[in-house]
């Protein structure tokens, strides 16, 4: 560190001179604006030092400037100063020396003994079944990131690629055709017609819709009869949603039909049920009691299904 203080020193010291080289002899013993401690060369080699109060003292004919180890000479010839820096002498520690930087994979070299350093490697990765992301640092401790949140009643899933998705799934339905004679024995309701399909709803036109997915379902069915028996007669018509065949509890629709004149009534019923991939949803209807001749009326019963978690 001592060669390096007196090297900075003395190029300072170099840019000092180089800055004021030229002061006339005439006017030297009466300068009055020197700094003190700055030297001022002239064209004949005399060297003067600004003093504390101004003025600058004579110090002789200078040549050469030298530090006191020998390391750093400065000679002026013909007004150009001349700068040498000896080199000898430094310390051997090869830690400091200039290097040649070289890097082959996350190893970086230094040529000059100067060691290698890795660089540190961290890594991320995620699953696409939980979407959870796992970062390693460089000890390889991991840290977890839910990317969807496990907390119960989520709507969010984990789409197949691991991000967070929201999947909308609804079907709507209904019998277009109507016509179909409803007796005493529970017959499935005929539906015909598909509005709307979004989420892969399997729809087999003759009533029948198959859940793809399991989940919290919206389920809302309509019917609509007509009584077309001439004269006045009274008829109960009884309907009910079924899964997998078997009716769903608190599900009923009942509408009384009479005639004088033909009417026609409709009625409607929500159920929310937590339904397993490949449940099967229909309508089915009976008549109760009552002589009418009772019959679906065209357009109105339908059934619409809506997956809300």
């Amino acid at each position: 560190m001592r060669n390096i203080y007196i090297l900075l020193l003395i190029v300072a010291f170099g840019l000092k001179l180089n800055a004021q080289t030229v002061v006339s002899s005439t006017s030297v013993p009466s300068y009055n604006i020197a700094n003190e401690g700055d030297l001022y060369i002239d064209e004949n080699n005399d060297c003067y030092i600004g003093q504390q109060n101004g003025t600058l003292k004579t110090l002789g004919n200078v040549k050469n400037i030298v530090s006191s180890d020998g390391s750093v000479t400065i000679s002026k010839i013909n007004n150009v100063f001349d700068l040498k820096i000896a080199t000898s002498g430094g310390d051997d520690d090869s830690t400091n020396e200039i290097q040649t930087i070289s890097k082959t994979g996350i190893t970086t070299t230094l040529s000059n003994g100067g060691g290698t350093v890795d660089e540190t490697i961290t890594s991320m990765e995620q699953s696409t079944s939980t979407g959870v992301i796992t970062y390693y640092d460089e000890e390889l401790n991991s840290s977890d990131v839910n990317v969807v949140s496990t907390d119960s009643n989520n709507t969010i899933s984990v789409g197949s690629d691991g991000g967070a998705y929201k999947a909308f799934r609804i079907i709507d339905t209904y019998d277009s055709v109507g016509n179909q004679s409803i007796t005493t024995v529970f017959s499935k309701l005929s539906i015909n017609k598909e509005r709307i399909n979004i989420g892969s709803f399997s729809f087999s036109f003759d009533g029948d819709i198959k859940v793809p997915e399991q989940g919290i379902y919206e389920i809302n069915y309509s019917v609509a009869f007509s009584n077309t028996t001439g004269g006045f007669s009274f008829s109960d018509v009884q309907s009910e949603l079924r899964l997998n065949g078997t009716k769903i509890g608190g599900s009923d629709i009942f509408i009384a039909q009479t005639t004088d004149p033909v009417s026609s009534q409709s009625g409607s019923r929500t159920v929310i049920l937590n339904l397993l991939p490949g449940d099967i949803l229909n309508i089915w209807s009976a008549k109760q009691s009552g002589s009418g001749t009772i019959i679906s009326e065209a357009s109105g019963s339908g059934l619409t299904i809506k997956k809300l978690s």
